[in-house]
């Protein structure tokens, strides 16, 4: 998960994340570009969470010595720390139902693809709807 200055959210995706039902091995790489207010996991969270979410404060682009100017070097740069075979983007804005991880495994297992997303999605568009909204896929 890429993110800047967004605790809110990055708050609500942890739960999103610790509230994911699945017996597959799962971690959350959290990646913070602001390093002027680092993130770290406090002492609320349990060993067993902890040992499932790793944080990363750093704002300078692994080929460039830059700071970061896109989000294509960060997914990069973040995915260098991966230690499973499969990757979810996992945005910090992004709310995630505890069967998403699961759904996704199962979806890339059965159709023996490389890449999977649901037919149908929620989407709660900022256009002064009072909810979220089903959106269908007509590229899957």
């Amino acid at each position: 998960m890429r993110t800047y200055r967004r605790f809110t959210c990055v708050h609500r995706s942890i739960a999103c994340f610790l509230a994911q039902k699945t017996d597959l091995d799962t971690e959350l790489i959290i990646f913070n570009t602001d390093v002027d207010f680092p993130l770290e996991l406090d002492d609320s969270f349990s060993e067993s969470d902890k040992s499932k979410i790793r944080i990363f404060n750093n704002n300078t682009d692994y080929v460039t010595g830059f700071p970061y100017d896109n989000t294509g070097a960060l997914t990069r740069d973040a995915f260098t720390h991966v230690t499973g075979d499969f990757f979810i983007t996992w945005d910090d804005d992004d709310f995630f139902f505890p069967w998403n991880i699961q759904q996704c495994y199962d979806g890339l297992m059965r159709k023996n693809v490389k890449a999977w997303k649901p037919r149908r999605s929620f989407i709660w568009l900022n256009d002064g709807r009072d909810g979220p909204d089903f959106v269908q896929d007509n590229y899957v």
